[in-house]
């Protein structure tokens, strides 16, 4: 059952100034932090509980517990909410967070890149507490970096396979990867007891993501953001196929003296889509003068 509450006039919830309100400098400072690593909040989807209520120290506890997409102007990567990919296999991924061991949870947050959590108490005493409620940070320093480099890897030809396999005691993440492909021969690496391969910076643009790196050997790029249809990559100027890496992430396989990867998001059919409606307005174009002659 639905309710909803109509009016005649504008309804005032909260003082306009409470939109200008910023988080804890602890937050802000996060921002430089989370290029590497993601931050996952407890209180994640709970911005349901908030409407209606006029309490402007609860949107400001909202702000700073990273509730929804509160956080969406300081492009701080999340696990939930702004800043992140809703994609239905990322999501199913996270809803795990909350349905597994503590083992288990540890070693999926690692895999998932969290290196920061926020908690504290629990919604329902925040909601009904009279007093201010402060929400706690926690810095996860076991967690893999957005990049990184491995000289081991597994094939499955699904994705719960390949998650199967992750959080499972004898898989080494700093070191392994699982590549989720129907195809079984892949580019062969050379067992290295400690990768020397690094990824010395990570350069976001709009629909690019560019990688300086340094190579003396060859690897298996493991990159942390979601893989999806249209993404592509390049090494150095030239295209390469771009794999499904650790059930919902991107990877690709480098050569010794690579120093430039970029991702690429070009959706299928983006240029026949260009091209089609530069058609259509050139015939518009051509039967509005056409008309406009003959009146």
């Amino acid at each position: 059952m639905n309710f909803y509450q109509v009016s005649s006039r504008l309804i005032v919830y909260t003082d306009d100034n409470q939109y200008r309100y910023r988080p804890q400098k602890k937050i802000q400072s996060l921002k430089d932090k989370t290029q590497n690593f993601r931050v996952h909040t407890t209180y994640g989807a709970t911005q349901q509980w908030l409407y209606g209520i006029n309490a402007p120290e609860k949107f400001q506890w909202a702000m700073n517990a990273s509730v929804g997409d509160t956080w969406l102007p300081y492009h701080i990567r999340k696990t939930w909410g702004g800043g992140s990919l809703r994609l239905m296999s990322v999501s199913k991924i996270y809803a795990l967070l909350d349905n597994v061991s503590p083992e288990t949870l540890r070693r999926l947050a690692d895999l998932l890149n969290i290196g920061y959590v926020i908690h504290g108490a629990p919604l329902a005493e925040v909601l009904t507490s009279q007093t201010p409620n402060n929400v706690n940070f926690t810095q996860r320093k076991t967690a893999l970096p957005r990049a990184f480099f491995v000289s081991d890897f597994q094939i499955k030809d699904n994705w719960v396979s390949a998650l199967t396999l992750m959080i499972s005691e004898t898989f080494d993440p700093v070191h392994q990867a699982v590549i989720v492909s129907k195809q079984k021969e892949m580019v062969s690496l050379s067992e290295k007891k400690q990768n020397v391969n690094q990824v010395i910076h990570i350069q976001d643009n709009w629909n690019q993501t560019d990688l300086r790196v340094e190579t003396p050997e060859s690897g298996l790029l493991v990159f942390n953001d979601p893989w999806f249809p249209g993404w592509h990559v390049w090494v150095d100027g030239k295209e390469h196929p771009l794999y499904l890496v650790n059930a919902i992430f991107r990877g690709v396989f480098v050569q010794p003296g690579s120093q430039h990867i970029r991702f690429v998001y070009q959706p299928e059919g983006l240029y026949d889509a260009i091209f089609v409606s530069i058609i259509f307005f050139m015939l518009f174009l051509f039967f509005w003068a056409l008309l406009k002659k003959t009146v």
